[in-house]
């Protein structure tokens, strides 16, 4: 995966002048650009700019920043990051602890966790039910609720009967094993038939202590609960009764559709790019690639970049079209056709319009034509020209609306430009007056380039060549 030099530089430039408070901004920044990868990724990022760290204090700084967010995220999965830096960094020696105690705390963090982290395999455990027969709450199919609990734990009464509630409305295909994690046999009975009164419960226990699911299942202190899909792969941990209602109702209730281009999306995408003074097309194409794998991330880059029209971004979104939408197996449903892919191809067929490094379309448009003043040569004058005999060097063609104020700005800027500089012509073509006098040479305009916002601007060489489009600044 290729990374973001501009991300690098921005992380680093602290450590050369390392305050603390410049530098946990950064990361601050760092990791909140990241919400929402998934958790491989997120990994590999923390590797990346702490492997980037070449001093050993500041090293340690960022490394011990990085576990401590993901240690202490309220986000779901966000611990698996944690014990991969433990694992990597920390328990490995490359990154000094600050005192044994605390690298003992982290060693005992990893060990419980490792082992049942969101997307891992859960681990099989034999268990007893009341008549003491054995069982195996990961044998069978479907989905599984695996809920620890004690009889003596405050918090566990509150989920307890929280969690009794739903089972009883519970309408989806689950199993829910209710699994005390104390030896006090009279003490589980009664706590089961007043608390976890649900029929559909199956109460488990493990009396001779042989199951070790307190370390399987980092079951340190109670309540835990996890939910285990029909696969066996843990896919919530740490959940409450309304966390896991959400999940299951994701899961089992009508599909919801997923409504692409939020502005949570958008604050996203404009902090990445945030990171480049001006981001150029292998910039934005970079980022497509980190995103590549996530579907919904991809499809609001596209909505993203379909209301971006500087050139950089038009020319890097007909690429990411073809490469990330197009061409990917990502968007594969009816719905994806009418969210995704139609509005891509349409995009598509704008963007294929007049492309670089083709000649322009030979048309005869009016306009006004501004060059610097001459002999015998007029600055401005208006009339019919024809696009491709133009022989600027270069010439711009811009086709405006008098209503539009970023038209009338990049026309002054592009006017200023012609004037100043010999050689330079620039062909202004009003789309009102062409739709109202000239409507053939409007059809015509509106055929051979993306006009779908104005201004459209294109700068055409000596023999007729477009070498730059949808320009927003001169």
């Amino acid at each position: 995966m290729k990374r973001f030099l501009i991300l690098l530089l921005s992380l680093l430039l602290p450590l050369i002048l390392p305050a603390q408070d410049k530098l946990e901004t950064k990361l601050d920044e760092y990791v909140k650009s990241m919400r929402g990868m998934s958790t491989e990724v997120q990994s590999e990022e923390c590797d990346f700019i702490i492997s980037n760290c070449l001093e050993e204090s500041i090293k340690q700084q960022v490394t011990f920043y990085l576990y401590n967010h993901y240690l202490k995220s309220e986000i779901m999965g966000d611990d698996a990051v944690a014990v991969h830096i433990a694992d990597r960094w920390i328990l490995s020696g490359k990154v000094p602890s600050h005192s044994e105690i605390e690298k003992i705390q982290i060693r005992l963090f990893a060990d419980f966790n490792r082992s049942s982290l969101i997307g891992s395999q859960a681990p099989e455990i034999t268990l007893r039910d009341i008549y003491g027969a054995p069982q195996s709450p990961l044998s069978g199919e479907g989905f599984k609720v695996l809920y620890f609990y004690d009889t003596g734990c405050a918090s566990c009464s509150v989920e307890s009967v929280r969690l009794n509630q739903y089972v009883l409305r519970n309408k989806y295909p689950v199993k829910f094993f209710a699994v005390y994690t104390g030896s006090d046999v009279k003490a589980w009975k009664e706590y089961s038939s007043s608390k976890l009164t649900a029929a559909s419960f199956i109460h488990l226990y493990d009396p001779d202590a042989e199951a070790d699911f307190q370390m399987k299942y980092g079951v340190i202190s109670t309540p835990k609960m996890f939910l285990i899909d029909p696969g066996g792969r843990i896919v919530g941990r740490g959940l409450d009764t309304p966390a896991l209602e959400i999940l299951l109702d994701d899961e089992f209730g009508p599909a919801k559709s997923y409504v692409y281009g939020s502005a949570e999306s958008r604050a996203l995408f404009d902090s990445l790019l945030s990171l480049y003074e001006k981001p150029s097309v292998k910039d934005i194409l970079d980022i497509a690639e980190y995103i590549a794998e996530d579907k919904h991330l991809t499809g609001d880059y596209f909505y993203y970049l379909s209301g971006h029209h500087g050139e950089n971004y038009r020319e890097a979104a007909l690429s990411f079209i073809d490469r990330s939408i197009l061409g990917s197996n990502l968007f594969d449903t009816a719905e994806d056709t009418l969210s995704v892919i139609e509005p891509a191809r349409l995009m598509k067929s704008l963007l294929e319009k007049a492309p670089l490094g083709t000649k322009v379309p030979p048309l005869r448009l009016h306009g006004t034509l501004k060059q610097r003043k001459a002999l015998f040569r007029r600055p401005s004058r208006d009339g019919d020209f024809r696009l491709d005999r133009l022989r600027g060097k270069p010439s711009y063609l811009i086709l405006y609306s008098p209503s539009c104020g970023s038209c009338v700005n990049l026309m002054e800027s592009a006017c200023k430009l012609a004037s100043s500089l010999k050689g330079v012509k620039v062909l202004l073509v009003d789309m009102d007056r062409l739709q109202s006098d000239f409507p053939s040479e409007a059809s015509a305009a509106l055929e051979a380039f993306d006009l779908s916002v104005l201004p459209y601007a294109a700068a055409i060489d000596r023999k007729g060549i477009i070498i730059r489009r949808y320009i927003d600044n001169f």
